[in-house]
């Protein structure tokens, strides 16, 4: 098996899922938050989807992602149509 070393520049990876919480790096995280290339920001507004609104939305997209990748819970969930 060939083994080669993970170069994520950004710095944070995803280490483990589970109900309820993930780990980004060492941080266990229980509560809403976003990472971009330059920060992991925690404490983000909405708790739920059903919370999602534009406002909300407004930090992440200020990073100008390319790609948004939303978790919904144990259950596929989808944003209003105004986000």
């Amino acid at each position: 098996m060939q083994l080669s070393r993970d170069a994520n520049p950004a710095g944070y990876s995803v280490r483990r899922v589970e109900p309820g919480a993930i780990t980004i790096n060492d941080s266990v995280l229980d509560t809403s938050f976003f990472v971009h290339a330059d920060g992991l920001h925690t404490g983000w507004s909405p708790r739920n989807v059903d919370e999602l609104d534009p406002e909300a939305m407004a930090p992440a997209l200020a990073e100008s992602p390319e790609v948004i990748l939303l978790g919904s819970g144990p259950r596929q969930r989808f944003p209003s149509p105004a986000v």
